[in-house]
């Protein structure tokens, strides 16, 4: 979960993972040289939960670097994907772990969300075909809504463009398409 300048924002997102029905995980925060009290909020959620490990940029180095640092210190088998300014539903991580549990050939699986103003759920395709097609013309796999196997993006050494300034999620789910790893859509809503 990056971070920069979003102490307003913040808490909704740390405790909608925190309040997770699956609870064995690591919630990793890149706190990205923020200037408003980001890092005080970081510290006093670190001192209640033991689970969460900060990284501290003193500088805002961009969100690809960000993402790079989170992942190069992830320990568990999955890698959930997570915004300052997203909340998850509660039984997001146990849907998708449990999805990619019984789907051992996905390397990237992403889900139906919710947009928190309006109540509307975007349903997209859940046809592998339908969405390899689709990824040629654009991003059909939401950032925060996708669970990766961190084994896959280990042994391919596959990593977010720290040259690029946007579309990074597009160029992270296209590397892994390209080294051959399988990527699904979760009929449900997570977020």
């Amino acid at each position: 979960l990056p971070t920069y300048n979003r102490a307003a924002l913040l808490p909704a997102a740390v405790d909608s993972i925190l309040n997770q029905t699956y609870q064995n995980f690591e919630l990793i925060i890149i706190e990205n040289g923020s200037t408003d009290n980001t890092m005080d909020l970081l510290n006093a959620y670190r001192k209640k939960d033991k689970r969460i490990k900060i990284i501290n940029n003193k500088t805002n180095r961009g969100i690809s670097c960000a993402r790079n640092a989170g992942n190069k210190i992830a320990r568990g088998k999955y890698i959930a994907i997570m915004d300052s300014d997203d909340i998850s539903l509660p039984d997001r991580l146990e849907k998708q772990i449990a999805f990619m549990e019984k789907n051992p050939d996905i390397a990237a699986a992403s889900s139906w969300k919710k947009e928190l103003d309006s109540g509307i759920v975007w349903t997209r395709t859940t046809d592998e075909q339908e969405m390899i097609f689709a990824m040629h013309f654009n991003n059909i796999m939401g950032h925060p809504e996708t669970i990766m196997r961190r084994d896959f993006l280990t042994q391919h050494n596959i990593r977010y463009n720290e040259q690029l300034i946007s579309s990074v999620d597009y160029d992270l789910f296209k590397q892994i398409i390209f080294e051959g790893g399988k990527i699904a859509r979760q009929p449900v809503t997570i977020l």
